[in-house]
């Protein structure tokens, strides 16, 4: 029996019957695709006779596919940056299935929070994660979901009872952007101080939904004018 080098050790003859040989068949091959999912197999049938007179026999054997594997998932963790564009990609949904056609498989949303309106889109047949609204981060900073990968076209004869499933969950995490300034409150103050104080005499109250309060620095960037005319109006009294 001839066989090709995929096929070496899928068959074996015993006597003059055809079985399978120790690495049996695999369907989920991409060089199997390539030879049409079938295995040729030349068989020479010889007699004992003076001279030996033989024939040749072929056999062709295609092999059929069976939904073998569940989808597993990858680590599906990402980050997109806040105030992306609506339908900027975030990722892909990570899943892989072993049974030909590889990755053949349909996204669904079982559970999880995208937010109200929802944050994000996932398209069924790709898996990809576009962004749907405004992100804003100082209002949430990560978001959650149950996906569900099934897989497709797996069987030789299509059945919804035989896709197998799983689920993962993945993670968007939304990513600061620099986009809110310090907020003070109040942003007005007016204090009456003794000439001869020392000590601090105003502690502003600053925030900023962007950063924590102890990484905010302060500094005088100038007096108003208004204020250089009171005390030049002074000392001119005072020369008089």
């Amino acid at each position: 029996m001839d066989l090709d080098s995929y096929s070496l050790n899928k068959f074996k003859l015993v006597h003059n019957e055809i079985i399978l040989g120790p690495k049996g068949l695999d369907y989920d091959n991409i060089t199997f695709s390539g030879m049409q999912f079938k295995h040729t197999l030349i068989i020479k049938v010889s007699d004992k006779g003076e001279p030996s007179l033989t024939s040749t026999v072929m056999v062709i054997v295609r092999v059929t596919r069976v939904n073998e594997f569940k989808p597993l998932p990858g680590n599906n963790v990402f980050t997109v940056v806040e105030n992306s564009e609506l339908g900027t990609l975030v990722g892909t949904v990570k899943f892989t299935d072993d049974d030909w056609p590889f990755n053949n498989l349909k996204y669904t949303v079982v559970a999880g929070d995208f937010g109200t309106p929802p944050k994000f889109y996932i398209e069924p047949n790709t898996g990809n994660i576009v962004v749907l609204n405004d992100l804003d981060r100082e209002t949430q900073e990560r978001y959650t979901a149950s996906i569900q990968a099934t897989d497709l076209n797996n069987d030789i004869e299509p059945d919804p009872l035989k896709q197998l499933k799983n689920i993962a969950l993945i993670t968007i995490n939304i990513q600061n952007v620099n986009d809110e300034p310090p907020v003070c409150n109040p942003a007005y103050y007016e204090e009456y101080i003794l000439s001869t104080n020392k000590a601090p005499f105003l502690k502003l109250q600053c925030s900023d939904r962007d950063s924590p309060n102890d990484q905010l620095s302060y500094a005088i960037t100038g007096v108003l004018r208004e204020a250089f005319i009171k005390v030049n109006n002074k000392e001119r009294q005072k020369g008089l």
